[in-house]
């Protein structure tokens, strides 16, 4: 991962970091969409974040805290207002108290994270804030805020991201949510999770992984028959590896 180009308009009222992966938008949608996985980079090295809620749909709520050096815990909110996986998050950014309320001693700004596959065949991902004032920019930048975000996204390095996702497990994923009667958002976050599949080779490792989450998916393993392979239903997504391979 590079962070390519760190922008600051002060006629917009925006800081804007751009990074590029390899990987695809699917594993890098994942960063965001896995509280386990965001937990790895939000935040800097010495502030690492705990997410207590983390509804990533449109009217959600995501709730988190920061721990520093000397046992501090400032908190966080984001109230979701757009989701377009794996392509398009937008969500009204601000600090919490610690009953959960918003901090309004800070503002509350509008954070926009837009994910695409380049030419190049590396994915970029773009994280804009928009501040409500000149002077809350300035607020924040003084704070930190522009250094705070180089540092959480290089710590993206240490965080497998899978390789890319083929039609077959794309048609695997959806033949699987289909017999489940699941929604089309469940639809859509069982395609992107289809991902997980490349990293496993067996059903036991696949379980490795469920379990890694520390209790996050409560994970149903069922036996699908007409595949001959387990499929784990979650709260988020569907899962399934192929025994055997």
């Amino acid at each position: 991962m590079t962070v390519t180009d760190v922008r600051k308009e002060p006629r917009s009222r925006t800081l804007t970091l751009e990074a590029e992966f390899e990987a695809s938008p699917e594993e890098v949608w994942r960063l965001w969409a896995d509280p386990r996985r965001l937990e790895r980079w939000w935040g800097p090295p010495t502030y690492p974040a705990t997410f207590d809620a983390h509804d990533l749909r449109p009217g959600g709520r995501v709730e988190y805290h920061m721990t520093g050096p000397e046992g501090d815990q400032p908190r966080g909110f984001w109230e979701v207002d757009e989701v377009e996986p794996p392509h398009r998050l937008v969500v009204r950014d601000g600090f919490s108290n610690e009953d959960g309320t918003p901090n309004t001693e800070f503002p509350t700004g509008i954070m926009r994270v837009t994910i695409q596959r380049l030419d190049s065949g590396k994915t970029r991902m773009s994280i804009e804030s928009e501040f409500p004032t000149v002077e809350a920019m300035e607020q924040l930048l003084a704070m930190g805020q522009e250094e705070g975000m180089r540092q959480a996204l290089g710590q993206i390095d240490a965080i497998p991201l899978g390789g890319r996702v083929d039609d077959h497990a794309w048609a695997r994923a959806d033949r699987q949510v289909g017999r489940h009667g699941l929604t089309p958002a469940r639809v859509e976050a069982a395609r992107l999770d289809a991902a997980v599949e490349r990293q496993h080779t067996t059903v036991g490792g696949l379980a490795a992984e469920v379990e890694s989450r520390e209790g996050v998916f409560a994970s149903d393993r069922q036996r699908d028959p007409a595949a001959d392979r387990e499929v784990f239903v979650e709260p988020f997504a569907i899962r399934a590896d192929r025994g055997g391979e």
